[in-house]
């Protein structure tokens, strides 16, 4: 693992609105223009338990700083 390499600082970066990309507008939207909240939801899902990933990781190993 990383850790077991040395690393002690990591970044760990969530996922934005995919739902509000062109593709997805383009594909997904009603009108084109709105975002998809479905997919939305989906990522938020994501990055809620990255972020429970992240403090999990901060309690379990010893001298590492993980952020979110």
């Amino acid at each position: 693992t990383l850790y077991n390499y040395g690393a002690r600082k990591v970044a760990l970066i969530g996922v934005g609105p995919v739902g509000c990309s062109p593709s997805e507008l383009s594909r997904y939207s009603a009108d084109g223009v709105t975002c998809v909240e479905r997919i939305n939801s989906a990522v938020q899902l994501f990055n809620n338990r990255l972020i429970s990933v992240v403090d999990h990781f901060n309690t379990n190993f010893a001298g590492a700083h993980f952020i979110y």
